[in-house]
């Protein structure tokens, strides 16, 4: 025996939705909290060229130790070695170790950034998860400016 079922209602698929009401009574703040807390000792390995005429290329070593309050960063971070593949033929192209220390950093979920005028300027943007850390880097000293790149893991 054949049976037939017809639908107790027929939706049309083509009508459009009502649209949401964006007068939702909770609001949302600003501040994103962080993802994770950045306090402690960092470290990893760091590539970056000059933009001046030298065009010298540097990679090495970093370590920096950071103290986070909130979305608030603070503490140092330093270039501990570098080497140049232009070094010897390019005198120029040596990179002495140096720390720049900041405060007023920012994190946002897992983003972070902070500048120091140490040196004539190093402004740092990165991401981080619960041990791994990378970003780029800018500073500039002596009339020389260089970029470049940092990754890193929790020591």
């Amino acid at each position: 025996e054949d049976v037939t079922v017809q639908p107790e209602k027929i939706t049309d698929v083509t009508a459009i939705p009502p649209p949401i009401s964006n007068n939702n009574p909770q609001t949302l703040g600003t501040t994103i909290t962080p993802a994770g807390d950045l306090t402690g000792t960092w470290g990893g390995s760091f590539s970056m060229k000059d933009t001046t005429s030298d065009g010298c290329s540097f990679s090495g070593t970093w370590e920096a130790t950071q103290t986070q309050g909130g979305n608030e960063l603070s503490g140092s971070f330093s270039l501990i070695d570098a080497s140049s593949p232009d070094y010897p033929a390019n005198d120029f192209c040596t990179l002495a170790p140096g720390t720049f220390s900041f405060e007023g950093g920012t994190v946002s979920s897992s983003s972070f950034q902070f500048d120091s005028s140490d040196y004539g300027g190093f402004h740092v943007k990165g991401y981080s998860t619960t041990d791994l850390i990378h970003g780029t880097f800018n500073e500039c000293y002596d009339e020389s400016c260089a970029s470049g790149s940092f990754t890193g893991s929790r020591r």
